[in-house]
């Protein structure tokens, strides 16, 4: 064959934009042969019309397509299979656009709960705050070490087929609501892991209820709770609530955000009714 017309692998790297290598490895897995192999040096040319061949494959790369299912396209060029892998790529895109999604509200949520939680000035102060029902996953028991919480966690993501990296800011514990009417607040009852924005939402099924709690953050973490739960027993006693379920703690901010101690900030949330009319 004449090398008018024909280019260097080389010129063809050059002129796409694609690595030597590649297109050796093209040539090997039978995509791309070349058009000439010089007997004598063993040099790779390539024809015009085989331009829009790597074009092609390029094209179909970008869209994500597995090298397979582009040697199989290559090897049996027909419309109506070049259709159905489209549709196929395509539906696969959509399923990872909606992923994204989710993990794009998970840096949005998390960035402004890092931001709001930097941003309060005093820590201590109770709130009365309204929230909806949240899907949950927990494991059960008696934790009093945070040995036995990670132990604990790590039975959640065995248990459920959960990946551990999407906890931050998840993770809770509770007290249960018979320890906290007698005051105890050092023995956690569960272990558990919110999910109001995960992907795989059949995997919690177990929920909080709605309802009303009384909210207050604090610089520490959870074995610093002590004086954070006295200020709410106050509370409670002087505002007429009563106690209705198990308290709620959340690490906002721990060592997976900070070096510093004093950067550290936990939530705790205890669910309660208010008894009007009586005296304080």
């Amino acid at each position: 064959m004449k090398k008018k017309n024909l280019f260097s692998i080389g010129e063809m790297s050059k002129l796409h934009d694609v690595p030597i290598k590649t297109l050796r490895y093209y040539d090997e897995i039978g995509v791309l042969t070349p058009a000439y192999v010089n007997p004598n040096n063993g040099y790779r040319y390539y024809s015009l019309s085989q331009f829009e061949i790597l074009s092609t494959i390029k094209y179909l790369r970008f869209l994500g397509i597995p090298l397979t299912e582009i040697i199989e396209h290559a090897m049996n060029r027909d419309p109506e299979a070049f259709i159905k892998l489209l549709k196929k790529q395509e539906k696969m895109t959509i399923q990872k656009i909606e992923e994204l999604k989710v993990i794009q509200h998970r840096f949005q949520s998390r960035i402004r709960e890092v931001e709001s939680a930097i941003g309060i000035c005093r820590h201590g102060t109770i709130s009365v705050e309204q929230y909806p029902v949240r899907r949950i996953v927990r494991e059960n028991g008696r934790f009093k070490t945070n040995d036995d919480i990670e132990f604990a966690l790590r039975q959640i993501v065995l248990t459920h087929a959960l990946v551990s990296s999407i906890f931050i800011g998840k993770v809770c514990l509770s007290v249960s609501e018979s320890d906290l009417k007698k005051g105890l607040t050092n023995v956690y009852n569960s272990v558990f892991v919110l999910g109001e924005d995960f992907i795989e939402m059949e995997k919690f099924d177990e929920q909080i209820p709605e309802g009303t709690f009384l909210k207050i953050t604090f610089i520490g973490n959870h074995s610093q709770s002590a004086p954070a739960y006295q200020s709410l027993f106050t509370y409670i006693r002087q505002n007429n609530f009563e106690i209705t379920g198990d308290a709620i703690e959340r690490t906002i901010m721990d060592h997976s955000v900070s070096g510093r101690a004093e950067h550290y900030i936990t939530e705790i949330q205890i669910p309660v009714i208010r008894h009007f009319g009586l005296s304080g």
